[in-house]
């Protein structure tokens, strides 16, 4: 099991965190290899100027399954909107 530490602002206490998986078009499997490790890096440095913590991150070869915590301030639709661009 995965344990989650609270978050803290001056004024709330939260713990936000979203399971999102996508996949590919037609499910092809392009998620392999070179692809794969680049997909990794970016959603990781897109994340970051957001404050998206990416707890846990896996590919398959035609999907992606990420953990991911945020802030309440953070609508779900635009952290989805961030990293899909």
């Amino acid at each position: 099991t995965m344990v989650m530490a609270l978050r803290r602002t001056s004024h709330n206490v939260y713990d936000c965190s979203y399971h999102l998986v996508w996949t590919t078009k037609y499910r092809k499997p392009i998620l392999t290899g070179l692809v794969e490790k680049r997909l990794v890096e970016i959603l990781y440095e897109t994340a970051s100027p957001y404050e998206i913590d990416i707890d846990t991150l896996e590919c398959g070869t035609d999907h992606v399954h990420l953990l991911c915590s945020l802030s309440p301030k953070l609508a779900i639709s635009r952290v989805v909107t961030i990293l899909k661009s």
